[in-house]
């Protein structure tokens, strides 16, 4: 409020400036608030015409809270501006300032301080004080290098970082500045070598953003051809306050001129997209590197104490596992004097690993290859020829073929060590391609089908549920490489493990792209004995379990891969005939039977499409194989 004679008794000539309400956007005084505190910066109530009796009025409103204003800015206007807006700059920074006027002819440029940050409490300080010319913006003249004279009112200091000289040598920062020796006053003064005609001075305290004490709050920027008449052409009366909140773009939406019609904000919009291209182009990719250097010397110790040492030990392979062609006690040493030349580029570490990896690949080592063949038997049957497959010693289970993995781990080699090739071999044998269905006869005699007598009908893993759930309801991503997504909105701490229930398009990736979480299930597909990365696992487990019928039933994840489902399948067709066996067919490659049909059509009719698919999503023909 503005009260005109100063009078508050009298309440005729007292007129409402602005109504301010920090729960509401400016211009906005009605509806519902979050009651937050929205305000972040000033409201200009126009043109206002004060007396030396005046007075402003804060008046609080209904809500009984206390009344405040961090800062009311006064500023006088001329006749020809007093349709405009307050035209004010930036707060001083302690990193750049810079200060644009008239072009003016000057010899000598002071920059004078009234008041520093902290209430004086310190001298201030300038790590440098640049002047550009009007003939070229480019170049800054006041250099010490190009002639140019620096005198002050007084130096804090004539020697180590803090002297005179410093505040015209190029260089920047807190260690390279001058400070004067009074606190919160003092100026600094540049000597040109010629009168020049300048329109821009740039100043800072600490450049590298380092330091923010002695900053001058209150200054003045003066010139002068003579060195005795002078012109102030800045100073710090038209900045806001230090503390006030700042927007550039509003700033210069409030300057803008009303005869320029520019578009300020999609200006700074396009700005904006460009500083954020330009920072990605120069932030260089990073990798995970490292250096060789010549292993250490191993030594035998007595009892384990490193300060007991009986002699010296080399790299060898364990005398049990040696090939029949060495004869070197298992030592590892170079292979050939070609591979540690310097032309080979090779270092001696580097060849030690290059020899251990050719005994582990050697066509004389049948056990890299029966190792090899037998995962891959695993993967294909659920189960391999040697039930323990990182185990193949004593502590371990014999083969149950043990002539068929010796030919397959020949082959193996003979084939060059080529995956492919096995399985081929396996996908193209009939053992694979048999029946899954159960001969009693045969029961009898292998209940466990050990002897695969028919192909072991197994559950998918639980990878291969998500991911097929994914593919089926059209929502699988399938970028390759790249970060991994998460399970988890959070990873330990407080808030623990908290699940994610919406995934984002981007985050729908097959299921070997998610982080892991050492001794954490992963929520819903977690119970289908996904390993938690805690420990090793080279054969899962295959339990059955209420969770995991409570999961693939309940979850949000597969309500919305249903009803994405449904969605995709009555795109095509609302028949529900057509869709019913659309649906069949695309979960599981076939046509319903009639009797499946039949009932598919009643569930769908009473409880929607989304209901069937959900009912597919949970058959054990979707979930098993074969």
């Amino acid at each position: 409020m503005l009260d005109d004679d100063g009078d508050l008794t009298t309440q005729v000539d007292q007129s409402e400036l602005a109504r301010i309400d920090q729960y509401y956007p400016a211009g906005v005084r009605e509806g519902d608030t979050e009651h937050v505190a929205l305000w972040s910066g000033l409201q200009s109530v126009g043109t206002v015409d004060l007396r030396a009796t005046s007075k402003l009025i804060l008046r609080g409103g209904d809500t009984g809270t206390g009344i405040t204003a961090d800062v009311i800015v006064l500023q006088e206007t001329s006749a020809s501006e007093s349709g405009n807006l307050p035209r004010l700059r930036a707060p001083v920074s302690p990193v750049q300032n810079t200060e644009r006027f008239a072009p003016v002819t000057a010899r000598f440029v002071r920059f004078t301080s009234f008041e520093t940050i902290n209430s004086n409490q310190h001298e201030p300080c300038i790590d440098e004080l640049e002047i550009y010319a009007v003939s070229d913006p480019s170049v800054n003249i006041a250099l010490g290098s190009g002639g140019v004279v620096a005198t002050s009112s007084g130096n804090y200091s004539e020697i180590g970082i803090h002297q005179l000289k410093h505040v015209n040598d190029g260089l920047y920062g807190n260690s390279h500045s001058w400070i004067s020796n009074q606190q919160g006053g003092g100026w600094v003064q540049l000597e040109l070598p010629e009168a020049t005609e300048i329109d821009r001075i740039v100043w800072g305290r600490d450049r590298d953003g380092k330091f923010q004490d002695r900053l001058a709050l209150r200054y003045e920027l003066s010139v002068s051809p003579d060195g005795e008449s002078w012109t102030t052409v800045a100073r710090s009366d038209d900045r806001f306050a230090q503390g006030t909140p700042f927007d550039p773009l509003q700033t210069l939406l409030r300057n803008q001129p009303d005869d320029i019609p520019t578009d300020l904000p999609a200006i700074s919009a396009e700005l904006d997209r460009w500083q954020s291209e330009k920072a990605r182009l120069e932030t260089p990719p990073l990798v995970y590197g490292g250096t060789f250097r010549d292993p250490d010397m191993t030594w035998l110790l007595r009892r384990g104490d490193p300060e007991q040492r009986v002699e010296q030990t080399v790299p060898a392979i364990p005398a049990f596992l040696l090939l029949k062609s060495q004869s070197n006690h298992g030592e590892i040493q170079p292979a050939a004097p070609s591979l540690g030349s310097s032309s080979a580029g090779i270092t001696l570490e580097q060849e030690r690993r290059l020899v251990l990896a050719n005994w582990i690949a050697s066509s004389e080592n049948p056990l890299t290859a029966r190792v090899m063949v037998n995962r891959i038997w695993l993967y294909h049957f659920g189960r391999g020829l040697v039930d323990t497959p990182s185990d193949f010693g004593v502590n371990g289970t014999p083969p149950s073929h043990p002539e068929l993995l010796d030919w397959l781990a020949g082959e193996f080699i003979r084939s060059g060590w080529s995956v492919k090739h096995i399985h081929r071999l396996i996908l193209n044998s009939a053992t694979y391609r048999q029946s899954g269905r159960i001969a009693p006869d045969a029961a009898t005699v292998d209940r466990d089908n050990r002897l695969l007598w028919r192909f072991p009908s197994r559950r998918l893993e639980s990878e291969a549920i998500r991911d097929c759930m994914l593919a089926i309801s059209g929502e699988l991503n399938l970028q390759m490489g790249g970060p991994g997504f998460n399970f988890f909105k959070a990873r330990g701490g407080l808030d623990g493990f908290p699940p994610v229930q919406d995934f984002k398009p981007e985050e729908l990736r097959r299921m070997v792209y998610s982080h892991k979480v050492r001794m954490e299930q992963v929520p819903v597909f977690g119970a289908f004995d996904c390993p938690d990365a805690g420990q090793s696992t080279p054969r899962r487990g295959r339990s059955t379990t209420a969770i995991q019928a409570l999961n693939l039933f309940n979850s949000s994840f597969v309500l919305d891969r249903a009803d994405n489902f449904a969605v995709n399948v009555n795109a095509i067709s609302t028949d529900p005939r057509l869709s019913v066996s659309l649906a069949f067919l695309t979960a599981f490659g076939r046509s319903p039977s009639e009797n499946e049909l039949t009932a598919s059509i009643a569930v769908a009719s009473r409880h929607g499409l989304t209901a069937l698919c959900r009912v597919l999503f949970n058959s054990s023909e979707f979930l098993f194989i074969p």
